[in-house]
């Protein structure tokens, strides 16, 4: 999922949350059966919005808190969060995995000087 689809879910959520409330409070459909189905669209986007928001904030902040850490802890995390993470923030973390990578290998191992 891309980081423009989430926002988008998460406002239609949102909306669709704040609406059936409305509805819900308001006395137009009070002792109608419909209610019943207004009630169940209000839990199902009351509790779909903060899973989403979580998804989002998986995706923008987790990586820049595993920097500086070791390479196979960060691909052990990148794994573990793949399923949650937007298109844009997988291609952060393969790159940046793939950028220590390249670093870890360019730099030669016991290449340290000692002044005699």
């Amino acid at each position: 999922m891309s980081e423009k689809t989430l926002n988008f879910l998460i406002k239609t959520f949102l909306l669709i949350a704040v609406g059936s409330l409305l509805v819900m409070g308001g006395e137009t459909i009070a002792n109608s059966p419909a209610m019943k189905y207004v009630k169940y669209v209000f839990m199902i986007a009351f509790g779909l919005t903060p899973v989403l928001l979580i998804i989002k904030i998986i995706s923008r902040i987790f990586l820049s808190g595993f920097k500086g850490r070791p390479i196979s802890f960060i691909e052990n995390m990148f794994t573990l969060y793949y399923f949650v993470l937007t298109k844009e923030a997988r291609k952060e973390w393969a790159d940046y995995i793939e950028d220590q990578k390249r670093k870890s290998i360019s730099e030669p191992k016991g290449s340290e000087t000692f002044a005699s």
